[in-house]
């Protein structure tokens, strides 16, 4: 009598073997799934951070004064390693080796600034009484590089003078 109910047994066994190993192996696959999905969110962050402090260095400079003779006749500048300056000056250490000493940058940011053009005020009331004092446009591009596919570029107008 007990012995037709040994088959069933085995079967619900296996039954209940094959439903743990597939729940683990969709827990798995989500993990190295979310695992990537983070680390792509991660280096774009680091990409777009460094484009961004790329950005700020060149409006520091532009604020120091730093005037920029760039060749804008340059078809696709954008691919020409020389149009772009490197931003030795910002300090990306903070990208660099920030999580467990992992090199979150392939390279260092850099920008492009372009002098756009100089408006000159006909009438003092323009310019708050300061008339003769024209503003200056430069558009600056800036560009990070996270450590694998992330890239970010950022461009800004920046309006100096009149003041």
């Amino acid at each position: 009598m007990f012995h037709k109910q040994q088959g069933i047994v085995l079967i619900s066994a296996l039954f209940i073997t094959l439903l743990v190993t597939v729940l683990s192996s969709t827990i798995v696959f989500k993990t190295l799934a979310n695992k990537k999905v983070n680390h792509n969110r991660q280096d774009s962050d680091a990409a777009y951070f460094a484009a961004e402090s790329a950005l700020n260095a060149a409006s520091q400079q532009l604020r120091n004064g730093v005037t920029f003779l760039e060749n804008t006749a340059i078809t696709n500048w954008w691919e020409t390693e020389s149009s772009w300056l490197s931003t030795e000056v910002v300090d990306v250490s903070d990208f660099r080796k920030s999580n467990n000493d992992k090199i979150l940058l392939a390279a260092d940011p850099k920008y492009r600034v372009e002098y756009l053009t100089t408006v000159n005020p006909s009438n003092e009331a323009e310019l708050g009484g300061n008339a003769g004092t024209g503003i200056v446009y430069y558009r600056v591009t800036a560009q990070g590089q996270g450590r694998a596919q992330g890239r970010s570029q950022l461009q800004a107008i920046f309006a100096y003078g009149g003041q």
